[in-house]
């Protein structure tokens, strides 16, 4: 089949219902000269600044005319952006649609700006125009207007960061006292609130503190005043190690810190299995064995044929006043943290079960 370089030649079966496209002659021939490419419609032309604070917000709605081929056909639209000056030589592709308006959100504009160069916080020019085709041949392709907006980017916040810090390191392959690793705690803030949590083994006489970043122990650096252990923190290179198993002695601890209000509070966790599989049904955790050395709760034990999950009813009642606040459940990954995750169901055996819990929450299950 010869290549057409003056017409375009379009799949005709679909549309004029001719019988078959096996050669020129079954082949609509259309005349390029009668297109009208697509034409940008102005929206607005003031420069837009994003924020962060409107990342779901439309920032610009793209509209432009419809092509007209000369049939009755709907073309495909592809807008591209680029950053003024690069004739768009590697455009950025924002949708592929047939429709004529496409509007895109803060967040999205924002991080294809930022992937085109422009700098944060600086008013640059971009460039934007859209391509249309139809057909699945060498169909015609039409490049509309180029139309420039000018746009203030932001660089995102992401969520905010906690390195829990001491005599525990060395338990999870790293270097006591030592900044650049820190236990990254997990945050389970809102996006404005910087509340931390940590599932540690502690010993006894292991001191921890909490800092903001891996290079240093400044200028974040979290700790108890004048050593007391009262659950109050003060950011100070002179601030007390806190001792949280000073009392109650070696274990699974649960830590959660509030930067904001500069407290912090935790628990030693006692983990169990309960549910119908369990010997004590639904009613009472059946209590899992803590093994320090391997940091593993296990329990040996005879499962009957049913459904059960892993529970510590006594973290959730310290920390949240809720009973299943902390519970594991047939999902993956699997978490210490509530993941809404379905009950696991056994089959009946005599069994060895071991979990093992990360700092970060997620967990490790064998014997089930």
């Amino acid at each position: 089949m010869r290549k057409l370089i003056k017409y375009i030649s379009l799949a005709c079966a679909s549309v004029f219902a001719l019988s078959s496209c096996n050669d020129d002659e079954d082949l609509l021939k259309v005349n390029p000269s009668t297109f009208i490419a697509p034409k940008i419609e102005i929206t607005n032309s003031d420069p837009i600044i994003l924020s962060e604070e409107n990342a779901t917000e439309t920032a610009i709605s793209f509209k432009w005319s419809a092509a007209d081929y000369g049939i009755a056909t709907v073309p495909k639209y592809e807008l591209q952006l680029d950053k003024k000056g690069n004739n768009f030589k590697e455009p950025k592709s924002i949708a592929t649609i047939s429709e004529t308006v496409y509007d895109i959100t803060v967040k999205e504009l924002n991080n294809v700006a930022t992937t085109l160069g422009l700098i944060p916080g600086t008013a640059e020019d971009l460039e934007y125009r859209v391509i249309s085709s139809i057909g699945t041949h060498e169909s015609e392709v039409l490049i509309s207007d180029v139309v420039s907006i000018n746009v203030t980017t932001y660089k995102p916040k992401g969520d905010p960061v906690l390195y829990l810090v001491g005599g525990v390191q060395s338990y999870y392959g790293k270097n006591n006292w030592n900044a650049g690793d820190g236990l990254k705690m997990r945050y389970i803030g809102d996006g404005t609130k910087k509340v931390f949590e940590a599932y540690v083994k502690v010993g006894q006489n292991d001191g921890i503190k909490f800092i903001g970043q891996t290079t240093d122990f400044n200028p974040d650096n979290y700790g108890t005043s004048n050593g007391a252990q009262n659950g109050q923190l003060e950011n100070s290179g002179s601030s007390g190690d806190v001792k949280i198993a000073e009392t109650e002695g070696d274990g699974l601890y649960y830590v959660q810190v509030d930067i904001d209000k500069l407290t912090y509070k935790y628990v030693k966790m006692n983990w169990g299995i309960i549910g119908d599989a369990t010997p004590n049904g639904w009613d009472n955790e059946t209590a899992l064995n803590y093994n320090f050395t391997d940091n593993v709760f296990e329990l040996t034990t005879n499962l009957k044929s049913g459904e059960l999950k892993f529970r510590s009813k006594n973290s959730g009642n310290k920390i949240y006043n809720e009973d299943w606040k902390f519970n594991i459940g047939d999902s993956s990954p699997y978490t210490a943290y509530d993941s809404g995750g379905p009950n696991f169901k056994v089959s009946s055996k005599e069994t060895t079960i071991k979990v093992k819990i990360n700092y970060d929450g997620i967990t490790e299950l064998e014997g089930l």
